[in-house]
């Protein structure tokens, strides 16, 4: 019996060991080791007088074994894993069957190939699997002949590359794109043997920039290519790198050089070169380089330095900011104003790119008025923020200008006094807007909760006028009281809408006292007594025997209970009940005003605190000035059960105590 064992031979070998006979035959999972080895397999099978379907069943790559005219005979489980064909759909049919037809050609003109020499190995193909995918397989194989040399069958493994071909086709595309980025990128990247003093690689771009073909460039000694002024410099300088032992060599640091090269026509061009030490193949150190013409800069910085002393004088005695800077975005030349105003030295900047120096919210908006400068254009009142040295950030307003398609004039003006008062301006309008629309929501409110008690005193008023003579006493007393009613809920909504008013405008005195709650309460009872009275409603008080203290201005105190108790009165129903109660909690007094009115539901809970979701504005000032006093508000109600406020206060000042 022939059966499958994977075993790990080493921290980088996998191999299935295939035990046939007794003995154990290692297959590896590289395609270049399976050929000798699948041999010995097939020897082994053959010697057996019936196949031993259960081994290579368990062979973790697929298997196929085949007459000579490519019928397929057997294929194993891992055929299956890998093509999704089972054995069924598989044994009976053509090899061919079964291959891409990209691949069908070379798969015809192979297989015979393959029968003649018995062997093949690491032979590239893409079979078909179900779904109408494909994979790519290499395919090792033996042929089997009887004694007279007569071919018996074919035996063939296919190993899954997939992923290889995948890595590989990256790979290329990566490859054509630096090829792509090297010969189009207008700096010119280049590669200098040290040792041999020449350069082994050079972009195209050496055309543009020195005028040399490629191969001009690679056959140009070193010596010649330099301006004999830097020629010196730079040949001390290879002089040392070429005594370094590859060992020493930092391949992380960057080295940028400014000289002169030589052109094709003999004049000399300013170039930057950015280089990198690295070691090659050979063991050599070469340099990796990216030359960059600079010349207009160059050319540029020399206009500039003779006008030194006329640009020295304007910038001394300018007060605002003045600078020079490049395409690049370095600040080249600033004057004394850069230090008084941010705080940094004229040193500490120059030559820093001046986006380090914009405030980070500032970056979109400040690359975008640059990129108008890098086309040529103008920039006229921009705005932005940058650092100051103790770290805060300074407004700015800034005129900017292109010279020469190279450098960049600037002036900029410290206002950020001018926003702090922009800032203050805008907060006042916003007060303002505020102002106008609480003004707006007051006559709003005004005119809808004045609506209803208006109605009464004037309907009620009218029928006096009209039936004076008709009403009996009884109906007039009901009349009366009803008007008294209106008059009464109009002037607590007078004061409510005065206190709301006051609130607003933060100009509601707060003046928090220790008073006695019975007193208090008694006050307020005692102008709404009336109201309840006309509905049979009994109000009762539930709480300890003596006075208790509250810590809290009075004024809002007596609002909030006179509120809460003018709401249980509305909405609880003739001859109903009103509860009254207080308890001490810690240094906490918890009222509760509960009545067995309609209730609420969650929708109008949730709304109850909110300014403008109900019809008036007790339940708002009631929140309002609980938690002005320190204390909260909170309600439980049920449609149909009726409503339980509670409310909270402090109890005392501390240090502070009154005497019954």
């Amino acid at each position: 019996m022939i059966r499958g064992d994977k075993v790990a031979l080493s921290d980088n070998e996998h191999v299935t060991a295939i035990r046939g006979n007794n003995k154990y035959y290692r297959i590896k999972r590289h395609c270049n080791d399976l050929l000798p080895i699948f041999n010995v397999l097939i020897t082994t099978i053959m010697a057996r007088p019936i196949f031993p379907t259960d081994g290579l069943d368990n062979l973790p790559l697929a298997y196929q074994q085949l007459d000579r005219d490519g019928e397929i005979l057997y294929v194993n489980n891992a055929w299956t894993d890998l093509t999704g064909f089972s054995f069924y759909e598989t044994v009976g049919e053509n090899a061919s069957a079964f291959i891409t037809p990209d691949y069908a050609d070379a798969f015809s003109v192979s297989f015979p190939e393959f029968l003649n020499k018995g062997v093949i190995n690491n032979f590239h193909i893409t079979l078909k699997k179900r779904g109408g995918e494909s994979v790519h397989v290499s395919v090792t194989g033996n042929v089997v002949r009887d004694e007279s040399g007569k071919i018996q069958s074919a035996h063939c493994l296919f190993h899954n590359i997939e992923d290889l071909i995948k890595a590989e086709n990256s790979r290329d595309a990566s490859r054509e794109k630096y090829r792509l980025l090297a010969e189009n990128i207008r700096d010119v990247i280049w590669i200098f043997n040290i040792n041999k003093r020449k350069l082994t690689y050079i972009s195209p771009s050496v055309f543009s920039l020195r005028g040399l073909t490629v191969e001009e460039a690679l056959a140009e000694p070193f010596e010649e290519s330099i301006d004999p002024i830097f020629l010196k410099a730079i040949s001390n300088q290879i002089w040392i790198l070429s005594t370094r032992k590859c060992g020493t060599i930092n391949h992380e640091e960057f080295k940028v050089t400014e000289f002169r090269q030589r052109r094709k026509d003999g004049s000399y061009i300013w170039i930057e070169a950015t280089t990198r030490l690295q070691t090659n193949q050979e063991g050599e150190i070469e340099v990796l380089g990216v030359t960059r013409n600079i010349q207009k800069r160059k050319e540029a910085e020399l206009e500039l330095k003779t006008k030194t002393d006329q640009i020295e004088n304007f910038f001394d005695l300018a007060a605002d900011m003045l600078t020079i800077s490049d395409f690049n975005g370095r600040l080249l030349k600033l004057n004394k104003a850069w230090s008084k105003i941010l705080g940094f030295t004229i040193k500490e900047i120059t030559n820093k790119p001046f986006m380090e120096l914009v405030h980070p919210d500032d970056h979109d908006i400040t690359l975008e008025a640059f990129s108008k400068i890098l086309k040529g254009e103008p920039v006229q009142k921009f705005e932005n923020r940058y650092l100051t040295k103790d770290g805060s950030y300074k407004w700015l307003h800034w005129q900017s200008v292109p010279y020469k398609n190279s450098l960049v004039f600037s002036a900029a003006r410290d206002i950020s006094d001018r926003k702090t008062y922009e800032l203050e301006l805008q907060s006042i309008a916003e007060e303002r807007k505020k102002i106008n629309e609480d003004k707006d929501k007051f006559i709003s409110i005004l005119a809808h909760d004045l609506r209803n008690p208006f109605n009464t005193l004037l309907g009620f008023s009218q029928i006096l006028l009209e039936q004076r003579k008709e009403i009996d006493d009884s109906e007039l007393e009901s009349m009366l009281k009803l008007i008294h009613k209106a008059s009464h809920q109009t002037y607590n909504l007078l004061e409510d809408l005065l206190m709301w008013y006051k609130n607003q405008a933060n100009k509601l005195p707060f003046e928090p006292e220790l008073f006695f709650f019975e007193e208090q309460c008694e006050n307020v009872m005692a102008s709404i007594h009336a109201h309840a009275e006309s509905k049979d409603i009994r109000i009762q008080c539930k709480k300890d025997k003596g006075k208790h203290e509250i810590f809290a201005d009075i004024n809002m105190f007596k609002t909030i209970v006179r509120n809460l108790f003018t709401n249980a009165v509305k909405f609880t129903p003739d001859g109903g009940t009103i509860e009254l109660s207080f308890k001490r909690a810690g240094d906490m007094a918890e009222i509760s005003v509960k009545d067995n009115g309609k209730g609420m539901t969650e929708e109008q809970i949730a709304n109850l605190w909110i300014q403008g979701k109900n019809t008036g504005l007790g339940m708002f000032l009631c929140k309002e000035f609980a938690e002005r006093n320190g204390g909260t508000i909170k309600v439980k109600s049920s449609p149909g059960v009726g409503s339980i406020f509670t409310f909270t206060l402090p109890t005392r000042r501390s240090g502070v105590h009154m005497s019954a």
